[in-house]
């Protein structure tokens, strides 16, 4: 009788006690391939790091020694927790990718050899590659990192090359990203997505009121251009009277995108929450008209999935990712990275009238887990058949 397959994740980062929603599309992931075949046996492996100077560290010290360890049907989780000091960084990683190895190995006397590892971003590609050299063990690749947008990521373009030529088969999450990492690496990519869970997104109800309440969720940082969203929102504000805006998020441009709101004298019209859970973050999305997302570059942006599976059309900029995702313009508009064209894409989308039902139901047949998960086992099956 022929063995259920045995794969291990090696992700950057994983939901902990430390962060309970931090890379929870890595997760929802795994969740969605042992759903898809529960015959699988999936390990995940994940080292979480936090800075020993900070004082999370004295409230969480007790986690310091230990690997928390779970066993959920076909899912086995091991998480690692590392307090650092400061270090150059490659010191760092080093020492990261030892104590990585180090549990892999422990894991190995306890549940076997896997027969794949499945390698979430570049990050711990040594890894991947030294469990290779050793135990013969194949990997692949799914790359999500935008790093690899601006050469952010502190290894050399050679070593990236070698981690991606070693692997059996590579994934991105997007067409754009597919496309410009095959260019720049001369390695074919292939695009599967991230996944939605359309159990937890759910359709919105209809707004009866006559406001259009206009949503934005991110983190508050240069990349994700908040500014561009208010300049462009106050434009199209001169034009409708009826628009509001929610920016749901924190970070350190936070307080600037608030002293401008507040010199553009729309303060009536712009309203922070701060950061959110997921469940309010749905919430939110439930009461809104119009989804909006501004970043200079997204590898793909699982916000705009979200939102599209509780039925909002969304507008977003001209950055990667999003333009693989509002394929037509029954999904929302793509714009340019300027407020003019923000306020044009933002007017237009108030004057189209859009069908919830369907902008959903193209989710579901793109992005919910099943499609997804089978696509993923369909690369295990291949790549171990070779």
């Amino acid at each position: 009788m022929k063995q259920p397959h045995h794969i291990v994740h090696l992700p950057r980062a994983y939901p902990s006690k430390l962060a309970p929603i931090s890379s929870i599309f890595f997760k929802e992931q795994v969740a969605a391939i042992s759903q898809y075949d529960n015959n699988i046996k999936l390990g995940v492996i994940a080292i979480i790091q936090k800075p020993i100077l900070k004082k999370i560290f004295f409230k969480n010290s007790h986690l310091l020694f230990s690997t928390n360890k779970n066993v959920n049907r076909n899912i086995i989780t091991w998480i690692k927790y590392l307090f650092t000091i400061p270090l150059p960084y490659r010191i760092k990683r080093q020492y990261v990718n030892y104590r990585l190895f180090l549990l892999f190995r422990k894991y190995v006397s306890s549940y076997g050899k896997p027969n794949l590892i499945h390698l979430q971003t570049y990050e711990m590609g040594a890894v991947a590659l030294k469990i290779f050299k050793k135990y013969g063990i194949p990997y692949i690749v799914t790359e999500h990192s935008s790093n690899l947008y601006d050469d952010k990521t502190r290894l050399s373009h050679d070593f990236l090359k070698k981690i991606y030529l070693n692997s059996r088969f590579n994934i991105a999450v997007s067409p754009f990203f597919s496309d410009y990492l095959t260019s720049k690496f001369t390695i074919p990519f292939t695009t599967i997505p991230n996944i939605v869970d359309i159990n937890k997104f759910t359709l919105k109800p209809e707004n009866k009121s006559p406001k259009i309440n206009l949503l934005h969720v991110a983190h508050c940082v240069e990349i994700k251009q908040q500014k561009l969203l208010i300049l462009g929102f106050t434009e199209a504000l001169k034009i409708n009277k009826l628009l509001n805006l929610t920016i749901v998020g924190d970070g350190p441009e936070l307080e600037s995108l608030r002293a401008l709101v507040k010199e553009l004298k729309v303060e009536d019209r712009i309203n922070f929450t701060g950061s959110l859970d997921n469940e309010a973050v749905k919430t939110q999305m439930h009461h809104a008209d119009i989804f909006i997302l501004t970043s200079k570059k997204e590898t793909f942006g699982v916000v705009l999935i979200e939102a599209l599976a509780v039925g909002l059309p969304c507008i977003s900029t001209s950055s990667g990712g999003p333009e693989g995702i509002i394929t037509n313009e029954g999904l929302g508009l793509i714009c340019d990275h300027n407020p003019e064209d923000l306020a044009r894409a933002i007017i237009a989308v108030t004057k189209k009238r859009y069908d919830p039902v369907k902008i959903r139901q193209h989710v579901v047949s793109t992005y919910s887990a099943a499609v997804v998960a089978n696509k993923i086992t369909n690369v295990y099956n291949d790549v171990l058949s070779r």
